[in-house]
């Protein structure tokens, strides 16, 4: 072998086993005991995981979610940026940054880079110590990730991940100079987040975990031959628990491992908060015990760990990662945003509340002049005072034309009034009757005037009928009865009209409820009453038919002729004179009696030709053939049965040509 060679693949061995050992320096052997090798990338990121034994699938809430379960990234209330290093053996170096953007309603974005570098290593002759050169070695890997809620339970995430590594090349047999190899590889990490929001106080706060770290596995040249990264497995849950009201909390974490190359592990996390500022923790990573703690204050959390893992023995055990949170949380964003909207929309309720009340009051005063000069005050005091249903004060200024023309329409109905009590008052015992009953009347009149005002016809009508029953010559009762049953008319009619345009959108039962509302209404009224017994009659039957069709057509499809011509001969009795109703009932009468029988030679042949024409796709002249078969056998089965596998060919060519000719 050339010593150039030879001092190449030295130097190349022991960036190798910088890459495997320098992070699992111990679990090497291990692992080449299951035939496999970790993804250099499997060092654990983030003071706060590590001091909690490496349980941190479901518990990532910050930056480093990307790395450990891009669904978590969901749990990052801040945009904010973590940073993470790590000094290892023989000068190599372990680097995370990692940012995270949670937005309001479109997921969480984020980007991050893992390095593991050696600069500076020395080449040396194995026959001599003098240094004859350095080479360095880098990898460094590109990561994309987002988290989203689909359900308020559930999180979904991936995470897009790019390698790069730079090898040093082969030596130059003349100069013993190397040059460097590059290449890049690409995979991906997946994970949901289940939080259940369960009330049991044992289950509730409970949160649960799946990750796959290189579910679509990276492939990487390792020498002279092609490694791919092994998928990891990882299954987490944590249980929150609050203590006291100032939002201290205990929080327990739990992570299952499975790589596929590597018997399982497991790890255990702890972790106390105190109000969100001060934490402290432990873990069992791989029966390696873990401690730390961690402080947060104006946005920036500081986090440290004292690390027994499987590289602590080549580096230092202490581990300290920083998070620089950004601007305000997810939960503080959100709640402004919908105070934003509750007063958008309270300001837009109370401009339109504002704009109807105007016009009502407006239109109202408008209409009720129109009949003051008409001399309609009992109209006129309706309109009136359902303008002044606005004058919640009684003083209210922009309705001081109301108050006043209600004064007037009083002080003309009591003139009326008096009236007509100064006329009964003329006379003798008949005229006390008559003022007996011009109390009487007033009482009515004043119950329908009521009544009238607040829409009620049909108790202004029925009021104005005691009050003539008494006096069939009272104008005021006999006007406002007039007005009433008017409006009365309208009412039912407008309740009718809207019946009618449900009934056109083939809404029959909402036109049904409708017009049996108006039915009601209309009570006393015979021609309204026949006029709409008859609409829901209609409707009642229509309806009824049409879903004996549909029926019988659901039957045609499943080939129950028998049930499907019961189902037409009954919808035949709601439209008789259907002539589309008929042949479809005679169609599946006809299939329902058909049956196997020979066939004439004149029928014989009629069927041989329409199977020729069948057989080569000439479907309208099969039809035809078989047509004439059937007029002279109807109920032959297997005529029918040719008949309609004719028919359906024949349709579906012509859609086909249609779809073509477009």
């Amino acid at each position: 072998m050339k010593p150039n060679t030879r001092k190449y693949l030295l130097s190349l061995l022991f960036l190798l086993l910088l890459q495997a050992g320098g992070a699992y320096a111990q679990q090497v052997l291990q692992d080449r005991a299951y035939g496999g090798a970790n993804d250099v990338f499997d060092l654990p990121v983030g003071a706060r995981a590590l001091a909690m034994g490496g349980a941190y699938v479901s518990t990532a809430d910050d930056p480093f979610a990307l790395y450990w379960n891009p669904a978590a990234l969901e749990n990052v209330q801040n945009m904010g940026v973590g940073l993470y290093y790590s000094n290892l053996t023989a000068g190599t170096q372990y680097s995370y940054l990692g940012y995270a953007h949670p937005t309001l309603f479109l997921g969480t974005f984020s980007l991050g880079i893992i390095s593991l570098s050696t600069p500076d290593i020395d080449i040396r002759d194995e026959f001599d110590p003098m240094k004859l050169g350095s080479l360095s070695y880098s990898r460094n890997m590109l990561l994309f990730g987002y988290g989203y809620k689909p359900l308020n339970w559930l999180a979904v995430g991936a995470a897009l991940k790019v390698e790069r590594v730079s090898l040093p090349g082969y030596p130059d047999g003349a100069t013993g100079q190397t040059g460097s190899l590059t290449e890049s590889a690409l995979g991906a990490d997946m994970g949901l987040v289940f939080t259940p929001g369960l009330a049991s106080p044992y289950l509730k706060d409970l949160t649960l975990a799946v990750s796959v770290q290189n579910a679509i596995q990276r492939s990487m040249r390792a020498v002279d031959e092609r490694e791919s990264t092994p998928r990891t497995f990882r299954l987490g849950m944590d249980k929150r628990i609050g203590i006291g009201d100032d939002g201290s909390s205990m929080t327990l974490a739990f992570e299952y491992d499975k790589m596929k190359t590597m018997p399982a592990h497991t790890h255990l996390g702890l972790e106390y908060s105190f109000q969100d500022m001060f934490a402290l923790r432990t873990g069992l990573y791989r029966n390696h015990f873990t401690i730390g703690g961690g402080a947060k204050l104006a946005g920036v959390q500081l986090d440290y760990s004292y690390w027994t893992g499987d590289d602590s023995w080549l580096s230092s055990s202490h581990r300290i990662s920083l998070v620089l949170n950004i601007g305000k949380s997810r939960e503080l964003r959100m709640a402004e945003y919908q105070e934003r909207e509750a007063r958008r929309i309270e300001m837009e309720l109370a401009a339109k509340r504002q704009a109807e009340r105007n016009e009502a009051i407006v239109s109202g005063m408008s209409r009720a002049r129109v009949l003051v000069g008409k001399g309609d005050y009992p109209g006129a005091y309706s309109v009136v005072s359902r303008v002044l249903f606005y004058d919640v004060t009684g003083s209210d200024p922009d309705l001081e034309e109301a108050r006043q023309l209600l004064q007037q329409i009083n002080t003309a109905l009591e003139e009326q009034r008096k009236r007509e009590e100064a006329a009964i008052l003329a006379k003798t015992e008949e005229e006390m009757r008559i003022r007996r009953n011009n109390l009487l009347i007033e009482q009515h009149y004043q119950k329908a005037l009521n009544a009238y005002s607040l829409e009620d016809y049909q108790t202004a009508i029925q009021e104005c009928d005691q009050a003539l029953a008494i006096d069939p010559n009272s104008e005021r009762a006999t006007d406002l009865r007039r007005k009433s049953d008017e409006q009365l008319r309208r009412k039912i009619m407008q309740l009718a009209e809207r019946a009618r345009q449900l009934q056109a959108q083939d809404r029959g039962y909402d036109a049904i409820t409708l017009y049996n509302q108006a039915r009601q209404m209309a009570k006393g009224i015979p021609d309204i009453e026949t006029f709409l017994a008859g609409q829901i009659s209609s409707i009642e039957s229509r309806l009824s038919r049409e879903d004996l069709m549909r029926r019988a057509a659901a039957q045609e499809m499943s080939q129950n002729w028998a049930e499907a011509a019961s189902l037409y001969r009954e919808a035949l009795r709601y439209d008789p004179n259907n002539r589309s109703l008929q042949e479809r009932y005679n169609e599946a009468k006809a299939r329902a009696e058909a049956r196997d029988m020979e066939m004439p030679e004149n029928v014989r042949e009629l069927y041989r030709l329409g199977a020729q024409a069948y057989a080569q796709h000439k479907y309208d002249e099969a039809v035809r053939h078989f047509e004439e078969a059937r007029k002279l056998q109807p109920l032959n089965k297997k005529i029918l049965k040719a008949l309609d596998s004719a028919k359906e060919n024949l349709q579906r060519q012509s859609s086909n040509q249609g779809t073509q000719n477009k």
